[in-house]
């Protein structure tokens, strides 16, 4: 801002960030070790936690829907494939809500301070009141809880899944992480079992009506062959023969493509074998993890100096305009009464 004094432009100059880093030097550096040392303070009072791995692979389901294999004889091998059991299907089911939710409302045991603790997550992570909070929202909360510790990772090569969770105690830490690899076996166990039992009952019925329709094929082709015993010296009745016997060798291969599928739902619908295999199981760990004091030390530094060098401008800013303005007003006042006709 310009003001006139004596018919001369005056003007209150601003300062650039260097000069006000340079006026302020002593405050900044103050502000920057207060910022430093309680990123360092914040960081060394977080309570200490453990982390346990573990790595597993997940079973593709055994065999194929005819459909499937329809499509793969065409090059369309994506039409009828069992999308759920691929390697990212168990990735993402570790972190599901129905496996989460299992892990918490889980037993645990383990020593804390030389007493036994035992007891679910809900009443291990204490988030709410007993008795002021229902029972769903203190699970809800505690599954949320559980599900900021729990990381994975896919391997895509080899659909190895490896598993990170952390807790407070070592004990807890490793029953949590087999806890989590036991319960994504048992969902996905019973996910197969059911979608077995519903291509059981299709395969059941779809077994029964084309046994029914090769039933009649052959008795077309058993009519014809009683009926027409000299049929190979017409070509007429040749050509009705290799058609009929052509439908009789279509249908018994469908026949016995769906009724091999129904063998094997019957199967899945009742197989309790394990379908995850685990490579690596959970292993105590010998020592807590990082309290990240390094980063906490330098996002405080940043923050620290960021805050002062942001209100020394700010300050000197307000400090320059308000000199404008008190110039302002005594160039106005100045102007008011001057005698009339002055220079």
């Amino acid at each position: 801002m310009e003001s006139m004094q004596n018919g001369d432009f005056v003007t209150v100059p601003q300062q650039t960030l260097s000069q006000v880093v340079s006026k302020h030097w002593r405050l900044i550096a103050a502000a920057t070790l207060v910022g430093a040392l309680s990123g360092l303070a914040w960081q060394a009072l977080q309570p200490r936690h453990y982390t346990a791995y573990a790595s597993f692979i997940g079973q593709s389901k055994r065999g194929g829907s005819p459909l499937a294999g329809f499509a793969a004889q065409f090059g369309l091998a994506g039409i009828g494939s069992d999308g759920a059991q691929s390697p990212q299907f168990f990735d993402d089911l570790v972190t599901s809500p129905g496996v989460l939710r299992e892990t918490v409302n889980s037993h645990y045991s383990f020593v804390k301070n030389g007493r036994q603790v035992v007891g679910t997550l809900v009443d291990i992570y204490d988030l709410d009141p007993p008795g002021k909070t229902s029972p769903d929202v203190r699970v809800e909360h505690a599954t949320k809880y559980l599900a900021k510790r729990i990381s994975t990772s896919l391997a895509p090569k080899t659909g190895l899944i490896s598993l990170q969770v952390q807790a407070p105690q070592p004990d807890l830490a490793v029953q949590i992480a087999t806890t989590l690899v036991q319960n994504v076996d048992a969902v996905n166990l019973r996910l197969r079992q059911r979608q077995a039992q519903a291509d059981r009952q299709f395969a059941e019925t779809r077994v029964a009506e084309l046994g029914a329709e090769l039933h009649a094929a052959e008795e077309r082709l058993s009519e014809f062959m009683q009926t027409n015993k000299d049929y190979r010296s017409s070509p007429r009745l040749s050509l009705e023969q290799e058609r009929l016997s052509r439908e009789v060798d279509m249908r018994q291969s469908v026949y016995g493509s769906m009724a091999a599928s129904y063998e094997q739902d019957r199967i899945e619908s009742v197989r309790d074998n394990p379908v995850i295999t685990v490579v690596d199981s959970p292993i105590r760990p010998a020592k807590p993890d990082s309290r990240g004091i390094s980063k906490g030390l330098l996002i405080g530094t940043i923050l620290g100096a960021m805050l002062a060098v942001l209100a020394a401008y700010l300050n000197e800013t307000w400090s320059s305009r308000r000199a404008e303005h008190e110039l302002h007003a005594v160039e106005s006042n100045r102007k008011l009464y001057e005698p009339a006709g002055a220079a």
